[in-house]
């Protein structure tokens, strides 16, 4: 059969898949700049589409929306992450999106602000002039705790060191599920797949004590704002919900877990390390943030007000905010723009690191600069930005993560300035899905 596009063969090709799994980041780059806007990668047992056009990427996310599924990287991390909507397929898929829409709505969640901005409050209060801190374990320990709060409607101190660290284990366990020889190792080798059905394990109990303390504190509950795990159970009781066993709730509550919280810390990690090596811009935002709050906490009905603060957020999810989109062809697919149709059963990735730093959309792409989003730009192609997938997939926990990032930059740069550590370089990209820093990012905080 016909190659579908230019792309490596041969030993590059298998060169190129084995750097794609320690860092798709350079792989990205490089299959762009050789091939361009449609790469294919094929070979004995492997057919893979990269998508670096937003046309194309469009289509596939939302006009292929209904005859696509995330494809198999996705299907594997099923054995550690559970049947949720991050993961389940289909019927099933839209089903639960259903249930669980009205819950993360804008106005439904803009309640659950109160908390991002007390854990704000907190970690501002914890550091000392002069002393650096670790911005990446600060932004991790706050987000989870933020997150965990809207999720479970209480402080879960008990549990903190229990959940950070399944966290923590399920972040170290992705390459070994995207690894493509995954299931055909932990077949031929059991205990290869062993340490991923223990970590599982170990969730379930964990969400099975989640639940049944939320089930016995809920007469006891005050009057503070609706959290999603109480929300959830109200339908299961009443039998509203589609979430009918104990084993659907535990694993949608694993789910909630594991990502409300990933890319808002790594976002505020990433803004935070941008502000501090362009004094311009953090002196901007800071003006704004003092401008708005005049001093106060911030209330939730200000967010609309922090337009730069927004932006800086927004940039940084432009530069550092993801690798890809999965996809995997249900039947075969016509991309217009590239002027192919792709087969069914070809894996599609949809580029967003390509696509986020291409200069066709983003002049000086390499250039943090958060005044691109504040007016927008008609000639720019709408998924030229795509932080948050697109189409009947959108991430659920989109405006819940942007609200809670904005909040803590806010209350952070109240109290703060944030220096970078003297004559500290700045620090790389790497991936395994979520862009991360390579190293640690140290900051020097500065009273302001």
């Amino acid at each position: 059969m016909a190659r579908l596009a230019p792309g490596p063969s041969g030993l590059k090709l298998a060169r190129t898949l084995r750097a794609m799994l320690a860092d798709p980041l350079p792989v990205l780059d490089e299959l762009q700049a050789t091939y361009g806007d449609v790469v294919e990668l094929r070979g004995p047992g492997v057919r893979l589409v990269v998508l670096n056009h937003p046309a194309d990427i469009e289509q596939l996310l939302v006009g292929h929306a209904r005859s696509t599924s995330k494809g198999s990287s996705v299907a594997r991390m099923t054995r550690g992450m559970g049947r949720n909507l991050f993961t389940l397929e289909g019927e099933a898929h839209a089903e639960r999106r259903r249930l669980l829409t009205p819950i993360f709505r804008p106005r439904d969640i803009a309640p659950q602000a109160r908390w991002s901005r007390e854990r704000a409050e907190a970690t501002a209060a914890s550091w000392r002039e002069g002393e650096p801190i670790d911005v990446g374990a600060q932004m991790d320990e706050l987000a989870l705790n933020a997150m965990a709060r809207a999720l479970l409607g209480r402080d879960y101190d008990d549990e903190a060191a229990v959940l950070a660290g399944l966290v923590h284990e399920a972040v170290a366990a992705t390459p070994t599920l995207l690894d493509p020889a995954f299931p055909l190792k932990a077949r031929l080798w059991p205990p290869h797949g062993r340490g991923i059905d223990a970590l599982a394990r170990r969730w379930d109990a964990v969400c099975d004590t989640l639940i049944e303390r939320a089930m016995a504190e809920e007469h006891a509950r005050g009057e503070g704002p609706p959290d999603v795990l109480h929300q959830l159970l109200a339908g299961h009781r009443s039998g509203t919900a589609l979430l009918d066993d104990q084993q659907s709730l535990r694993e949608e509550l694993r789910g909630l877990l594991l990502s409300a919280h990933e890319t808002t810390a790594l976002a505020l990690t990433w803004t935070l390390h941008n502000l501090a090596r362009n004094a311009e811009a953090r002196a901007r935002l800071t003006d704004e943030v003092d401008e708005v709050t005049d001093g106060a906490a911030l209330r939730v009905d200000q967010l609309g007000e922090l337009r730069y603060t927004r932006a800086a957020l927004e940039e940084t999810l432009r530069t550092h905010g993801g690798t890809f989109v999965p996809r995997g062809a249900e039947t075969d697919l016509p991309l217009e723009h590239a002027g192919i149709t792709v087969p069914a059963g070809t894996e599609l990735l949809a580029s967003m690191w390509t696509v986020h730093r291409d200069p066709r959309w983003w002049p000086e792409p390499d250039q943090w600069r958060p005044e691109r989003f504040l007016e927008p730009d008609p000639a720019r192609p709408r998924f030229a930005w795509f932080p948050f997938g697109g189409g009947r997939r959108t991430c659920i926990g989109m405006h819940l993560a942007l609200q809670s990032a904005v909040i803590v930059l806010a209350q952070l740069h109240q109290r703060w300035r944030l220096d970078a550590v003297a004559g500290d370089q700045a620090v790389e990209p790497t991936s395994n899905v979520l862009v991360r820093p390579s190293r640690t990012v140290e900051l020097v905080p500065i009273a302001r």
